[in-house]
């Protein structure tokens, strides 16, 4: 149960579009909040819309399950090493595909990893491990903020999206390929920044 629904159903939802799954379906007295994608030779990956306190907007959440992901990529053969990248390829446009859509104020990409609400970031959330949607309403006018992450660690780690801007080192979903100690150091440069916006103005309520 949560703040989305009072009572949760399970449906078959296969060949829907999955951005609209997520959309209030007016009269229908339906909405998604998570959506389990199989793919056939790839696996399972899991897009929903995370949870949120009362009078919060809920961000967006890609996860996959680890399967190659969860190896060192040292360790991938031939072939684990193009599983990965399709698989990583498969949740990036799904998260891309929903963030065009829906326009949440955050989002996330990450291999078994959590989302924490607006007010988990604000209060308790030191670093969040994974890639980041930011909406054009979030960053504001902080570009400046994006910018100097670019001039830190490569003009490939921000990608524009329609409504917002997508933060990514691990090159299985598109990224520069940082090493650990970089994309900690992002991780937790980008989980501050998310924080301080959230706890701006009424943004996140």
């Amino acid at each position: 149960m949560s703040d989305l629904a009072d009572s949760l159903h399970v449906i078959d939802v296969s060949g829907a579009n999955v951005s609209r799954l997520f959309e209030e379906k007016e009269g229908e007295g339906f909405r998604a909040v998570r959506v389990q994608l199989l793919e056939k030779t790839l696996g399972v990956v899991v897009a929903e819309l995370s949870r949120a306190e009362p009078g919060e907007i809920h961000p967006v959440s890609v996860a996959l399950s680890a399967d190659v992901l969860g190896f060192p990529e040292f360790l991938w053969e031939r072939e684990g090493g193009y599983r990965a990248f399709l698989l990583g390829e498969w949740a990036r446009k799904t998260l891309q595909s929903i963030c065009d859509r829906l326009d949440p104020l955050y989002g996330h990409l990450g291999v078994e990893e959590t989302l924490p609400s607006p007010s988990g970031f604000r209060e308790v959330c030191d670093r969040v491990r994974g890639e980041f949607y930011l909406s054009k309403r979030l960053v504001g006018v902080r570009k400046d903020f994006l910018d100097a992450l670019t001039l830190d660690y490569g003009s490939g780690l921000v990608s524009t999206w329609h409504k917002g801007f997508f933060i990514c080192s691990w090159p299985p979903f598109g990224g520069l390929g940082l090493s650990d100690e970089e994309a900690r150091s992002l991780e937790v440069k980008v989980t501050k920044f998310v924080a301080e916006m959230l706890g701006v103005g009424r943004l996140g309520q």
